[in-house]
């Protein structure tokens, strides 16, 4: 997968200055202290949004076996989401100021959460 940021999203992920980024698209990153239902978190199935999470590199799930480096970061996926989120994704700051997500075939998410997990 590629993943291209523009400028204002490279910027806003650059002040948490972490090294290292999950991209959670179906919850499967828990973070501590993080209250998840069991019937509302399911492995393998797509959720409703997208998250940016800073964690440490020891803190990496092995599941997270998808890797992109964009300039200063690391972005950490699970390779088997491809077929959801395509093999292009862009994210970008929007005209409302948030950060979205799109693909080859359009928006995926308006409001790609960025979350400082460390």
């Amino acid at each position: 997968m590629e993943i291209n940021f523009d400028v204002e999203a490279q910027e806003r992920l650059l002040l948490l200055s972490a090294t290292d980024f999950v991209l959670d698209y179906d919850d499967s990153f828990i973070m501590a202290g993080e209250n998840v239902r069991a019937d509302a978190y399911a492995v393998d199935t797509i959720m409703t949004r997208l998250r940016l999470i800073a964690v440490r590199s020891d803190e990496i799930p092995a599941d997270f076996d998808g890797l992109v480096v964009p300039d200063t970061f690391r972005v950490h996926y699970r390779e088997w989401g491809e077929m959801f989120l395509g093999k292009r994704l862009s994210i970008r700051k929007s005209s409302s100021g948030l950060i979205e997500a799109m693909n080859e075939s359009g928006l995926i998410s308006s409001n790609v959460q960025i979350v400082d997990a460390r």
